[in-house]
């Protein structure tokens, strides 16, 4: 009896992450040539395909040249909200740039990327 215990309890702990799913529409965007004086703006979509809420925990980007913002934290089952990208070039940064943007979520693997590419004139 004391083994089904533990073994229920367990269950219901491990129930709270959301099976392993891709949470972008795509893993990769490429905004193009842009001048290093730009600052360009773009969304990236977030899905939740499962049939809880995912929970958007924290976001960061790989360096300070691209700024992000989530308008929901928490995505309804079967919905979808926007990562709200700011990319802001510098005079320091030229040719081919790719940046790695992490969502920390409540899914079985936390972590999810994204890469943006450019190319700095």
């Amino acid at each position: 009896m004391g083994f089904l215990c533990t073994f229920l309890v367990g269950c219901k702990q491990e129930s709270k992450k959301i099976k392993n799913t891709e949470i972008f529409t795509n893993k990769e965007i490429n905004i193009g040539t842009v001048s290093k004086e730009d600052t360009v703006r773009f969304n990236i979509e977030v899905i939740n395909p499962m049939n809880e809420d995912l929970i958007i925990k924290k976001t960061s980007s790989s360096c300070g040249c691209t700024l992000v913002n989530i308008k929901d934290s928490i995505i309804k089952p079967n919905n979808k909200t926007q990562l709200k990208m700011e990319f802001i070039p510098g005079v320091n940064r030229k040719g081919n740039v790719s940046q790695a943007i992490v969502v920390e979520a409540n899914t079985t693997e936390r972590f999810h990327e994204v890469i943006i590419k450019a190319n700095v004139k």
